[in-house]
């Protein structure tokens, strides 16, 4: 028999729901908000506002629960509005359908396309999971087996300690357990009061690679990490908080990767992540191969699974002081800024979300250091004063209304037009008048303009442009709402030039943080921040990923020519773009298809170029303009109206197996 006080009524079922999904640690409330601030702005409490709303709007939960993949594996079984909560409330369930799932990947080459744009992988672990760990392992191995014994660098290893008495001891012996025995241990004590550091000294007395810090005063992570690099002699610097630990071959398979790239500054690996109270039970693994648009827009790589050589340092990089949290983030952006790193594809590190009680993660909240962090980004951005192109460049801008991006586009030009061998072609699709007469005043020598009176479409006007342009000039299509930032014209053209196989080069396409579709493209993404889609989990664009990847390139397999730099030979040897079907969306698939199938090439996304596409726009309005568009295209066609030169193609070209 059950006794309740009198009048005590039974908690709701949103009490309930709510209590469930605040105890599975799977509900990550800092990144709620960050992710979502107008439930910030409202001051509402994130995990009643997911409950009650964020769920049937489809917001996230946190990074460690995918919702998509669990909806989708469920299918029909999902009982509960809140998918969530259903897990929590059916794991086993979970768990025997998750065994038979599949995922975008079934070897690690594979794996590592898809973890370029979403590098998690969620508990509980299915087979082509497992076989890819296990590949990552003997990596690991074959790694540590190529340092024959010797231990030629030695590791400097630091860890900032404060009140961490319960964790501490096991995380100093993962690192006195390393089979790779030449390192340095130095514990930086912060003013712990719970005996830290007086157990830190007694083990420093039995090992001399261990050394003691002791700061009397709290000083903050950064000034602690900052005081271990100062005091260190490693030719190598490796962390490790107090609360995280390595498996025994994590400085030996760094070190390994580190002499098998002399290029590399630094490397990173994967981890395995436990999110829940319950720190046996494992929630996931991370790993990413180096993405450096993805890392500027939202961290992946943790400072406890990342190591560079002492010469980073040299360069008067150093922890923010000003920062208390995503100071491993602005540390390792700093880095990247400067250096190359490479990712290493083993998983040798075990993260504890919460291990301790007193982490940053719980106590300090996110949005001012991502802020900060950001904003100093956005202040930094280089822009070149001199801009060369050693060959000829014809930019091609289809027009289509939207003057004041189209005004921004030609500003973000005007650097190049004191180049001789750089000129401007723009080709308006029956603008209003605003857009004409705006085109009209800028027309020149440097500038063309070409006004049709209907609207023939995105292909069919790149080509009319690229007829225009000097016969020997490299194309380069740029959509008119769209802004290339400092010297983007002159990285893509190098770039292109590298090898003789590389026929086409794609910068960042960079749209603004809100966009609808961003988590479409970057699954991983922040959605408030602004994004590169150029890599595309929708596309399914990523041709291959390097084994030990340091982001410079990547090949794609297709690109949306939203911008595209095309060497002129391999533009005349596909004859342009394909307008039969009037789509933007089919040409520059139908280009990108020949360019590599056809005639062999390559088409590579440099991401040291960056395009910004200069509009936010959501998807009932991108609807519209496609519905718009094809409007006008079937007008075009049933009043018969295409150019002359168009209608002989089309004569030419039929093709009865195009039924759209």
């Amino acid at each position: 028999m059950i006794f309740r006080r009198r009048n005590q009524s039974p908690p709701s079922a949103e009490s309930v729901a709510c209590s469930l999904i605040r105890n599975s640690d799977l509900f990550d409330s800092a990144w709620y908000l960050d992710q979502y601030p107008d439930v910030l702005k409202a001051g509402f409490d994130p995990v009643l506002h997911y409950v009650r709303h964020g769920a049937l709007e489809g917001r996230k939960p946190g990074p460690w629960f995918d919702v998509d993949s669990y909806c989708e594996l469920m299918g029909d079984g999902v009982e509960n509005d809140n998918p969530l909560l259903d897990y929590l409330e059916r794991r086993e369930v979970f768990a025997r359908k998750s065994i038979q799932g599949k995922r975008g990947y079934s070897n690690l080459a594979d794996f590592l396309k898809v973890m370029l744009l979403n590098p998690v992988v969620s508990a509980p672990f299915r087979e082509e999971d497992r076989r890819c760990f296990a590949v990552m392992e003997g990596l690991a191995r074959h790694l540590v087996g190529q340092l024959n014994g010797e231990q030629p660098l030695k590791v400097s290893v630091i860890m900032p300690v404060r009140n961490r008495r319960q964790t501490l001891p096991a995380a100093i012996q993962s690192v006195l357990l390393q089979r790779y025995s030449n390192f340095e241990l130095i514990v930086i004590d912060d003013a712990s009061d719970d005996g830290s550091c007086a157990l830190a000294e007694k083990i420093a007395e039995s090992d001399p690679r261990v050394c003691v810090l002791k700061f009397n005063e709290h000083i903050g992570v950064c000034a602690a990490r900052n005081a271990g690099l100062d005091n260190s002699t490693g030719d190598v610097i490796a962390y490790l908080d107090s609360d995280n630990l390595w498996l025994e071959d994590y400085l030996g398979a760094s070190v390994s990767a580190l002499n098998r790239l002399p290029l590399a500054d630094a490397v990173y690996s994967g981890q395995y992540v436990y999110a829940e109270a319950d720190l046996s039970k494992l929630s996931a693994i991370r790993f990413g191969p180096m993405n450096v648009s993805l890392l500027e827009q939202h961290n992946y790589i943790d400072l406890n699974c990342f190591v560079h050589r002492r010469s980073v340092i040299e360069k008067k990089i150093r922890f923010d002081e000003n920062l208390q949290r995503l100071v491993d983030w602005d540390f390792i952006l700093k880095i990247s800024d400067v250096s190359k790193i490479c990712s290493i594809p083993v998983l040798l590190s075990k993260y504890y979300l919460h291990a301790a009680e007193n982490t940053i993660t719980k106590t300090v909240p996110v949005g001012y250091p991502t802020n900060r962090i950001l904003l100093a980004r956005e202040k930094q951005k280089k822009v070149s004063s001199e801009i060369q192109l050693s060959k000829k460049v014809c930019v091609i801008i289809p027009s289509y209304r939207a003057l004041d991006h189209l005004q921004k586009c030609v500003r973000s030009l005007a650097p190049y037009l004191a180049n001789p061998g750089f000129e401007v072609v723009i080709v308006d699709n029956n603008s209003t008048e605003d857009v004409r007469e705006y085109l009209r005043g800028i027309a020149g020598n440097k500038i063309k303009i070409v006004l049709n009176r209907t609207n023939y479409g995105f292909s069919y006007a790149v080509n009319q442009g690229v007829d225009r342009a000097s016969a020997d000039a490299d194309v380069v299509i740029l959509n008119n709402d769209a802004w290339c930032e400092g010297d983007s014209l002159e990285i893509l053209q190098q770039a292109a030039y590298e090898s003789p196989d590389i026929a086409i080069t794609i910068p960042r396409q960079i749209v603004p943080g809100g966009t609808d579709n961003i988590n479409l493209h970057v699954p991983y993404a922040t959605s408030s921040v602004a994004c590169d889609v150029s890599l595309s989990s929708h596309h399914r664009n990523i041709e291959s990923v390097g084994l030990f990847h340091d982001g410079v390139r990547v090949e794609l397999n297709f690109a949306p020519f939203f911008c595209a730099y095309i060497k002129r030979s391999i533009w005349d040897i596909c004859g342009g773009l394909d307008y039969e079907n009037g789509r933007h969306y089919r040409s520059d698939r139908i280009m990108c298809d020949l360019v590599r199938q056809v005639h062999n090439k390559r088409i590579v996304y440099i991401p040291d170029a960056k395009v910004h596409h200069a509009v936010q726009i959501s998807t009932n309005t991108l609807s519209k303009n496609s519905e718009d568009i094809e409007n006008e295209y079937r007008t075009m066609l049933v009043n018969n109206i295409w150019p002359d030169q168009l209608k002989d193609e089309l004569k030419i070209r039929s093709r009865p197996w195009d039924c759209s």
